[in-house]
């Protein structure tokens, strides 16, 4: 998490020394999964887009970042979308279909629009020849395996889901499918 407080603090440089591994290591692509800022003011976005910028200039690589509950703390996705755009987002990298998706509030079904493009997403892949698997990244994951389960999709509805149509599409598809 970088604080806009203290842009030159041990967090920013820490994140400043990761991110040129990262680019040194040179990837097919690098997505940071949520809470890269600690809350959602524009100045921490600034703060979070100028380290981005300065820090994969020379990058070979696209990236793409998805909001986690930290983006919209004390503030609204819009500005998070101000910055980085799209919040949800579907592409292809080579032979593999990526859905980011924005859990953020705790649950999927927020945006209608999300789960209609996480749907077209798995049901064109299944379709699709030239795709041999799908990836989907999102901030919260289904489950928390600790007592708290403070750090998973609140919305339960959302988890059984999400869970649903990725194994549908794996035991229908014949194709791989991961949560991240």
């Amino acid at each position: 998490t970088l604080f806009r407080s203290n842009p030159d603090s041990d967090l920013v440089a820490g994140a400043r020394r990761a991110l040129r591994e990262i680019v040194a290591a040179q990837p097919d692509l690098m997505v940071i999964n949520g809470d890269l800022v600690d809350e959602a003011s524009p100045a921490d976005f600034e703060l979070a887009k100028r380290i981005l910028d300065e820090e994969l200039a020379g990058a070979s690589f696209p990236w793409y970042y998805v909001p986690g509950n930290h983006e919209i703390m004390g503030g609204s996705i819009e500005n998070f979308t101000s910055v980085f755009g799209p919040n949800y987002r579907t592409f292809d990298q080579g032979d593999t279909r990526f859905v980011l998706l924005d859990t953020s509030t705790g649950s999927l079904s927020s945006s209608f629009a999300q789960l209609e493009m996480l749907e077209s997403a798995l049901e064109g892949a299944e379709s699709d020849p030239a795709v041999t698997g799908v990836v989907v990244l999102q901030h919260l994951p289904i489950d928390d395996p600790l007592p708290t389960k403070a750090s998973q999709l609140s919305n339960r509805l959302d988890a059984t889901m999400l869970r649903d149509w990725l194994e549908t599409f794996r035991a229908e598809s014949g194709k791989s499918a991961a949560l991240v």
